[in-house]
């Protein structure tokens, strides 16, 4: 219970701190956890990254004010962190579907992003078979690329996709190398205070 607690009192302090810069550490030190494993526990549990709840709340929010047509654009902007008018913008019609302009009209359909409450529920109570299986050696081969951050961070998933996007063709190229053209494997190494490596992988029998 006193993690669950303590993940709370972080997004207390989140919701708190919205409109200023939110240092990770500081909501880290609310959990008596380091930032890397705050965000990397965070992640796990809520199935998205602690910047991009941030982002989402802070965008739910400028939008509502908007909507209630008592704010210009670049106050709320400048209010929610984006240091221009255009940044502001291209976030939010990506967020809200229409331009921070369109927000203010009659019927305009705006989204909202909820506080995140954390609950502490016990499941299972059941039998299940299993069984554990050592699995032979594999060799895998595939391309590499160097990503920033941590392997938990915002980033993370913007240049995954990147990646991801830019090597199609390579996929198949590894596709056609594999044992199994119905696997292929992601594996993190040499993870470090610069950043860690990214593997796009396939087994092969090959080496």
């Amino acid at each position: 219970m006193d993690w669950i607690i303590g993940l709370q009192k972080a997004v207390d302090y989140i919701e708190n701190n919205l409109t200023e810069t939110i240092d990770y550490d500081m909501v880290a030190a609310q959990s008596f956890s380091s930032s890397y494993h705050f965000q990397r526990v965070f992640s796990i549990l809520c199935g998205f990254t602690v910047g991009e709840y941030i982002r989402r709340r802070r965008l739910s929010l400028a939008g509502a004010e908007l909507a209630a047509g008592r704010a210009k654009v670049i106050d709320v902007a400048l209010k929610y962190g984006y240091e221009s008018p255009d940044s502001f913008a291209k976030a939010f019609q990506k967020f809200h579907g229409i331009l921070p302009s369109q927000a203010r009209g009659n019927g305009s359909m705006l989204k909202s992003y909820s506080r995140l409450v954390l609950k502490f529920s016990l499941e299972g109570g059941t039998i299940m078979n299993y069984r554990i299986e050592t699995k032979p050696k594999m060799t895998l081969i595939g391309y590499k690329r160097r990503f920033e951050g941590t392997p938990y961070d915002e980033l993370r998933h913007k240049q995954e996709g990147d990646f991801f996007m830019t090597t199609r063709a390579h996929q198949w190229m590894l596709k056609g190398m594999a044992n199994d053209k119905l696997s292929d494997y992601c594996v993190l190494t040499n993870v470090g205070d610069d950043g860690y490596d990214f593997y796009i992988a396939v087994t092969t029998d090959r080496y």
